[in-house]
């Protein structure tokens, strides 16, 4: 790992977003804080600019400018926040967004995330986007977007909606999934009435690679007794491929599953379960093999331990791509399996084979990266490649990984 840190120094000097500042968001106002609000924070940030939010709650409706921008929780910081929208991010930036958590505040109506006609691409990592309440529309919704990648995320609503919108709405958009667990929204019952469990996932003309991830459709409501025999409702499927007929969906070492039927009191009906997925326009393909797992601690202070874990197909041999920003949604087929969504300038570095166990961290591989004099941060985005002997390579995880000097 010497060499990859050697070589981020070297990226460092090829970094488009270099000697540009970072805007600390402190809810409390403590020391070294540039304001209390992350709104006001977005607000000072230019075009390449870190905005570090410390613990707190931020019952805020965030807004992304139209530039690059990093926006991060400091590292093991818990950061609620009511609502995300990114509307028309013009082509040529980056957005990163780490280690948020989204859920509307009480009483309102929209998704806890918005992601709208976006050119950018788009980099949301160890975030969890919660839906509200019966008339919300899902928790993320993604609609007429170049290049959206969504690592490591909690993505799920506790109620089904009133109006139909899956957990994870993907509509006319270009999207990339790891490591993400959805939920759909489960029925519920309101004056004798179903509404009835929505899908975990539903992509609509779109291209979406999930890779590690798993899928679960609502279950549906219980049926009741009381004063007339009201059936259980059908539970939701775990993914549903729709539109015009030009989605294409791929899984990769995902796992999608419909929801449970409504139970119900004799003698009336329990609802069906829900189908684990479902066609109805577009093409659905699931292939082979064990994506590699792979997380990258950040925010790191310069100097300090780095911690990271990758996990595969013990013995498999493995790389890592490391660039300085995300980058375009990319396939290699048929060389890799999966996505690469590391951007230029990319580079790959050999890690050799995984132990037997499967797990490589910074236990058998310490290290750490160092700033050079005068810089104050430098964004990473890291991605595992594993090959092991039946399925080849496969492209796993992407991490965005954030070196801040101490003195943040």
């Amino acid at each position: 790992m010497r060499t990859l840190a050697a070589l981020a120094l070297a990226l460092s000097s090829t970094s488009p977003l270099l000697a540009q500042n970072v805007w600390v968001v402190d809810a409390s106002l403590g020391p070294g804080a540039d304001t209390d609000t992350i709104a006001h924070g977005l607000q000072l940030a230019a075009d390449g600019d870190v905005v570090l939010v410390r613990e707190g709650s931020y019952p805020e409706f965030v807004s992304i400018p139209n530039r690059s921008v990093v926006l991060t929780a400091d590292a093991g910081a818990l950061v609620e926040v009511a609502q995300l929208t990114i509307n028309g991010v013009g082509a040529g930036r980056t957005v990163t967004i780490r280690g948020l958590d989204f859920a509307p505040t009480p009483g309102f109506f929209g998704a806890a995330a918005l992601l709208v006609g976006v050119d950018a691409v788009v980099h949301v990592e160890d975030c969890t986007f919660e839906g509200g309440n019966v008339l919300s529309d899902g928790a993320l919704r993604i609609l007429q977007c170049d290049d959206v990648v969504v690592s490591r995320c909690t993505i799920l609503a506790p109620n089904s909606s009133a109006t139909g919108v899956a957990s994870l709405d993907v509509e006319g958009s270009n999207a990339a999934l790891f490591e993400c667990v959805v939920d759909g929204g489960d029925g519920s019952s309101i004056v004798g009435t179903n509404v009835v469990a929505t899908p975990a996932l539903v992509a609509a003309d779109s291209l979406v690679t999930l890779t590690g991830c798993v899928l679960h459709g609502g279950d549906g409501a219980p049926g009741s007794a009381v004063l007339a025999c009201s059936d259980g409702s059908d539970g939701a499927p775990g993914l549903v491929v729709d539109g015009l007929g030009l989605s294409v969906v791929e899984l990769i070492d995902t796992t999608a599953t419909g929801g449970a039927g409504g139970t119900a009191v004799q003698p009336c009906s329990p609802g069906a379960p829900g189908q684990d997925t479902v066609v109805l326009a577009g093409t659905l393909s699931v292939r082979p093999g064990l994506a590699p797992h792979f997380r990258f601690a950040s925010p790191l202070r310069s100097g300090d331990p780095w911690d990271f874990d990758l996990a595969a197909l013990p013995n498999s041999f493995a790389w890592i791509v490391i660039g300085v920003a995300p980058g375009p949604i990319q396939s290699f087929a048929p060389v890799v399996d999966g996505v690469v969504t590391v951007g230029a300038p990319q580079f790959l570095v050999p890690l050799g084979n995984l132990p037997a166990s499967g797990v490589l961290d910074a236990s058998l591989l310490p290290g750490t990266f160092v700033l050079p004099p005068g810089l104050p941060y430098l964004p990473l985005v890291v991605q595992p490649i594993t090959a092991e002997p039946v399925h080849g390579p496969t492209a796993g995880t992407p991490s965005a990984l954030l070196v801040l000097d101490p003195s943040f």
